[in-house]
């Protein structure tokens, strides 16, 4: 009874038409993310084959790259410039 009283006063064609521009919302969203992913390899492996060593740091707490790099690489000198900066900070490598 309460689909039918939705549809007679329009109310599930309104919520119908926004969970569709919902979708084509996520959907542009997840076009976006994607384009950045193949940018970013692109450029990594750009890298890559330039010789640079390019080291992934997965997801979790924060932490002091410099030191990360440094310990596990052994290095006592890092120069790290890199995509925290967005767009600015990867292309200036």
């Amino acid at each position: 009874q309460s689909a039918l009283q939705a549809v007679e006063t329009g109310d599930a064609e309104a919520a119908a038409e926004e969970a569709l521009r919902a979708q084509e919302t996520a959907m542009e969203a997840a076009r976006q993310v994607r384009t950045e992913a193949e940018h970013i390899q692109s450029l990594k492996q750009r890298l890559v084959d330039m010789g640079v060593i390019v080291e992934t740091i997965g997801v979790g707490k924060p932490i002091d790259v410099m030191r990360h790099i440094g310990e596990r690489w052994g290095y006592e000198a890092v120069v790290w410039r890199a995509g925290c900066w967005g767009r600015v900070g990867v292309e200036s490598v």
